[in-house]
C-alpha cells in the first residue's frame, strides 16, 4: 500500500477522500486533474503539496486495501482519529466478530518512548477483564504499524447524555457511579489508576440479557485507560513522561494530581465525584471558570457544593459528592466498597417514567479515538508526610513564588476564557517531501530524517510559514482562531523558538514567542530589534525529555500555550490583526521540527 503505487485508481481515492471530507470538493477535483496531468497518484501529490499528511493518506489507502493493513482483520470504516492514532471499525476474520482496531504508524510516533507507551497501553487494558471495562482482544505489529484490537461499544457516553437531558435524576446518577466504581475497583485491585475518569469516558450500552441491572438503567463501560498508571515493581517501572507531569482533564483532576504528586485510587474517586457533580447539575465543577481560576480554586481547598448549583438534590447526594471530592486525599472517601455501600444506603427509587426517559441508545459506535498517550507507571504513594492540603490564597501565592506550581498557573495571568474548541479540520503544514511553502529568512533549511527515520524539517536560522485555512471552494483564507501544534527537537541547536502574533515586516514591532533551551520552556514578548531584553510571561524549568510538543491556541480573548500537554501560560494579543504567519528559529546549530499541524477552532457547544 504505497502512496507511490500508480495502480491505485483515482476514482476510489476520490470517493474515499470525499466521504471522509479530507479535502473540499474543489480542491479534490483540482488534485485529481493535476495528478492525471503529472502521471502520479493523488495520494503522492497530496503529500507533496501538503494537502494531506501521512496519517490521512494511510487512512485512504487502508480503506482501499481493507484486508492488507493488519493480518487477520478486515477494515470496514473509520471510527475516529486522534493525533497519530486511527481507530477503525474492523472484522476479526477468524472469530467473525466486529471490533475497534486502533492503529498507529511507527514512523509517526516521533519518540522512542512513544512505542513503549503504546505497547503499555495495550498491556494495561489487557490486564482488566471486567464487565464494566472496555475489553482488549489483541495487540501486535505489522509492516511499520502497531495495532490494538478492542471491544467495539455501541451507544453514547455520559457526557452526551448530560447534554441531551441537562442533568440526570439522582437514581440514574448513582446507578451509573455504582457501576463505574465496580469497574475502577477491579482496576485498583490490579494496581491500576485510570487518571482520566470523566463523563466522556463512561460509555452507556444496553445490558445483555440477564445482566443484573434495574429496568431503565444503562450498563456502564469505562473507556480510555490511555493515561492509566500501572503500579509495577520498582525493578520493572520505567518513567515514560517527565516527573511531575499532571495528566488528565482539568475539571475532574484532584488537587494532588494537579500538583504532580503521586496518585492512587483516591484520585479516581475524586474524578468520579466530579463526574457525579456534572450528572446532577448539568455542568462540571467550576463551570465557566478559566484554567488558572479552576486550578487556584481547587488547590486552595475551596469546595463547590452540588446544592449551590441545583436546589432539588437530596442532602445525601450533596454529602456523598462532597466526600468523594474532598480536597485532602487523607479525608476523602478512599474505598470503592464503602462508596458502593453509601450509594446503596441513599435509598433512592427510580422515577416512574425512567424506563423510557433515562436512556435512549444511540446508533453510533464508540471506541477509544484518542491518540496513543502515556501509560505512566507510578511508584507507591509516598510514605513520608505530605503537604497539608490547607492551601489558602496566600499559601498558593507562596508556593508559586518558590516555583512549586509554576507549571500550572501562568505568571502573566489569563487573557480571558478558553471558550473555543477544535473543529477537527486539521491542516498539515509539513509533508516531509519538500519545503516549498516554507520561506527561509536566514540560515539553511531542508527536509531530512531523524534518527528513527521520521521525516522532519531541519535547519538553522529563521524560517516562516503562512497560517491560512481554506473555504468551501478550497480557496485560501485567513484564520482568526486556531491551534498550531508542532514537535521540536533542539538537536544541535542551543535553543529554538516559535514566534507568533507578528506584525509583518516591521522588525521593531513586538511579538510573542515560545522558547525551548537547556533552562526550560519560556513564553515571552520581545521585538526583532532587541533594543531591550524580552519580557518573560511564564517559564517552566527543563525536564529530562529531549523532544517537546508545543501547542499554541489563538482563543477569543488571547493566546494559550501548552508544552508537553502542560499549561505553560497565556497572554493577551499584541496585535489585533496579526500577520497570517509564524516563524521558527534555531540558534547556533540545526534543530528539527515535525508533526506540524494547524487546526481551526470554533465556539464550544
Amino acid at each position: 500500500m504505497s502512496a507511490s503505487d500508480p495502480s491505485s485508481p483515482s476514482r476510489n481515492f476520490s470517493e474515499i477522500a470525499s466521504e471522509l471530507k479530507l479535502l473540499p470538493p474543489r480542491a479534490l477535483e483540482e488534485l485529481l486533474l493535476e495528478a492525471n496531468r503529472k502521471q502520479t497518484t493523488p495520494a503522492q501529490l497530496a503529500l507533496q503539496k501538503g494537502l494531506l499528511d501521512a496519517v490521512q493518506v494511510d487512512i485512504v489507502e487502508t480503506l482501499l486495501h481493507p484486508t492488507e493493513t493488519v493480518p487477520g482483520y478486515e477494515i470496514l470504516g473509520v471510527l475516529g482519529q486522534g493525533g497519530m492514532g486511527v481507530v477503525y471499525r474492523a472484522r476479526q476474520l477468524n472469530l467473525r466478530r466486529i471490533v475497534a482496531l486502533k492503529t498507529v504508524l511507527v514512523n509517526q510516533l516521533g519518540q522512542q518512548g512513544a512505542l513503549k507507551r503504546f505497547e503499555q497501553e495495550a498491556q494495561v487494558v489487557a490486564q482488566l477483564a471486567h464487565p464494566h471495562i472496555v475489553a482488549a482482544y489483541d495487540f501486535g505489529r505489522h509492516e511499520g504499524r502497531l495495532y490494538f484490537a478492542m471491544e467495539l461499544v455501541t451507544g453514547e457516553d455520559v457526557g452526551k447524555l448530560i447534554r441531551r437531558q441537562k442533568g440526570l435524576d439522582e437514581w440514574t446518577v448513582w446507578g451509573i457511579v455504582h457501576q463505574a466504581a465496580a469497574g475502577l475497583a477491579h482496576a485498583a485491585g490490579q494496581g491500576i489508576v485510570h487518571r482520566d475518569v470523566k463523563p466522556a469516558n463512561l460509555l452507556l450500552v444496553e445490558p445483555p440479557t440477564g445482566f443484573p441491572l434495574p429496568l431503565g438503567l444503562p450498563m456502564v463501560k469505562i473507556a480510555d485507560f490511555g493515561l492509566a498508571q500501572l503500579a509495577a515493581s520498582r525493578e520493572d517501572r520505567t518513567r515514560l513522561t517527565a516527573d511531575n507531569t499532571a495528566l488528565g482533564t482539568l475539571n475532574y483532576m484532584s488537587p494532588e494530581q494537579l500538583a504532580g504528586e503521586p496518585v492512587d485510587l483516591r484520585t479516581d474517586i475524586f474524578a468520579l465525584g466530579a463526574s457525579a457533580f456534572q450528572m446532577l447539575t448539568g455542568q462540571p465543577p467550576q463551570s465557566g471558570k478559566t484554567m488558572p481560576q479552576i486550578i487556584a480554586h481547587r488547590m486552595s481547598g475551596q469546595a463547590e457544593s452540588v446544592g449551590d448549583v441545583r436546589a432539588n438534590v437530596s442532602q445525601g447526594s450533596v454529602e456523598l459528592v462532597a466526600a468523594m471530592m474532598h480536597y485532602d486525599p487523607r479525608k476523602r472517601l478512599a474505598d470503592y466498597g464503602e462508596l458502593m455501600h453509601r450509594i446503596e444506603s441513599l435509598g433512592l427509587t427510580a422515577p416512574g417514567d425512567l424506563a423510557t426517559a433515562a436512556f435512549v441508545p444511540a446508533t453510533t459506535p464508540i471506541a477509544e479515538t484518542r491518540s496513543p498517550v502515556s501509560t505512566q507507571p507510578t511508584a507507591q504513594v509516598r510514605k513520608r508526610p505530605r503537604l497539608a492540603w490547607r492551601w489558602t490564597a496566600a499559601g498558593l501565592a507562596a508556593l508559586l513564588m518558590i516555583g512549586l506550581l509554576v507549571t500550572l498557573v501562568p505568571r502573566g495571568g489569563s487573557p480571558g476564557s478558553r471558550d473555543l474548541e477544535p473543529t477537527g479540520r486539521i491542516q498539515p503544514l509539513f509533508s516531509g517531501l519538500d519545503i516549498n511553502q516554507w520561506k527561509p529568512v536566514s540560515g539553511g533549511w531542508h527536509q531530512a530524517k531523524d534518527h528513527e527515520g521520521a521525516l522532519v524539517l531541519q535547519g538553522s536560522g529563521l524560517v516562516r510559514r503562512a497560517i491560512l485555512g481554506f473555504d468551501e471552494e478550497g480557496q485560501p483564507k485567513p484564520l482568526e482562531h486556531y491551534e498550531l501544534m508542532l514537535a521540536v527537537d533542539p538537536h544541535q541547536a542551543s535553543a529554538i523558538e516559535v514566534q507568533f502574533d507578528l506584525a509583518g515586516r516591521n522588525r521593531d514591532e513586538a511579538f510573542l514567542f515560545v522558547r525551548v533551551d537547556r533552562d526550560g520552556s519560556t513564553l515571552g514578548r520581545r521585538t526583532d530589534a532587541q533594543t531591550s531584553p524580552p519580557t518573560v510571561i511564564a517559564h517552566r524549568a527543563a525536564g529530562s525529555a529531549a523532544r517537546h510538543v508545543i501547542e499554541i491556541e489563538r482563543q477569543t480573548a488571547g493566546w494559550w500555550i501548552f508544552v508537553d500537554d502542560q499549561f505553560l501560560g497565556s497572554a493577551p494579543f499584541v496585535h489585533s490583526t496579526p500577520a497570517p504567519e509564524f516563524r521558527l528559529l534555531a540558534e547556533a546549530g540545526d534543530a528539527r521540527f515535525s508533526d506540524l499541524t494547524l487546526e481551526e477552532l470554533k465556539p464550544q457547544h
